[in-house]
């Protein structure tokens, strides 16, 4: 299941991109675990890229949230795991 969506503009082309970001594994043993969406960055309709073809190591982790935040005037992307440290990605300029 998807658990997280960001909206930005990624490829700074002044349209805004999608990353969906999710995985769970709050399930009971004889379910299995939800863990087999690697994340995806939706341009458009058209054209969707897994998370792993952009640089993402989001395969088979239960993110939570999504966030942009700025830091000594760089751009990073947080992603929040559950049960796991936060992953911090710094984007392209």
């Amino acid at each position: 299941p998807i658990t997280a969506l960001l909206e930005y503009d990624f490829d700074k082309d002044g349209k805004t991109e999608v990353l969906a970001a999710g995985n769970y594994f709050g399930v009971k043993p004889q379910q299995g675990r939800f863990d087999s969406f690697p994340g995806a960055l939706i341009k458009n309709e058209k054209e969707i890229h897994s998370a792993y073809e952009t640089g993402l190591d989001l395969i088979r982790k239960p993110v939570r949230h999504l966030n942009i935040i700025t830091l000594n005037g760089k751009q990073y992307l947080l992603a929040t795991v559950n049960n796991d440290k936060v992953q911090v990605y710094k984007l392209t300029e």
